[in-house]
């Protein structure tokens, strides 16, 4: 695949996304980086790009975060990830000088999706979850000597009066 700016008009699946990310990196190998942070449960990479002046120096300069798709179902914040990125790979494109040498001054680092797994079975239609598809916890026991209730006491005037004990 060649990089082709992201105008925001559709929503990408999980390897679309990957395809956009590494066809940008290859296509601006003196602004762009991108880096693998490793796999989700799924086997989805997770992945990350850096925006800046390719000189060795990036890890040095003030930086920029920016991330997409904390849950599941938080589908236009990883669009609106990857539109930023591509506008600001239109600036540079087009010769913008202000934002150029911003850009040889500070990092932008962009996650654009945390939740690969989740974001994709929310695209395939599965049901809705907020969060990520890892198994739910086990019931948790409290000790013995700890009661496992909530007690709910009088206020202070003015005041609310809730104790929990208990894990």
């Amino acid at each position: 695949m060649a990089y082709e700016r992201y105008l925001g008009d559709a929503y990408l699946n999980d390897a679309e996304i990957q395809a956009w990310c590494r066809a940008l990196a290859q296509a601006r190998p003196g602004w762009v980086t991108l880096t693998e942070l490793g796999p989700t449960r799924g086997g989805r990479p997770i992945l990350l790009l850096t925006l800046g002046k390719n000189d060795g120096h990036q890890d040095a300069r003030p930086g920029f975060w920016l991330d997409g798709g904390t849950h599941a179902a938080e589908w236009t914040g990883v669009m609106a990830a990857l539109y930023a990125v591509s506008q600001w790979i239109q600036r540079i494109d087009e010769g913008d000088a202000n934002f150029i040498l911003w850009l040889t001054q500070h990092t932008i680092t962009v996650l654009p999706n945390v939740s690969p797994d989740g974001y994709e079975a929310m695209i395939r239609g599965e049901p809705y979850l907020r969060s990520t598809l890892r198994p739910p916890k086990t019931a948790r026991r409290a000790p013995a000597s700890t009661p496992a209730t909530s007690t709910v006491t009088a206020p202070p005037a003015g005041c609310a009066g809730v104790t929990r004990r208990g894990p």
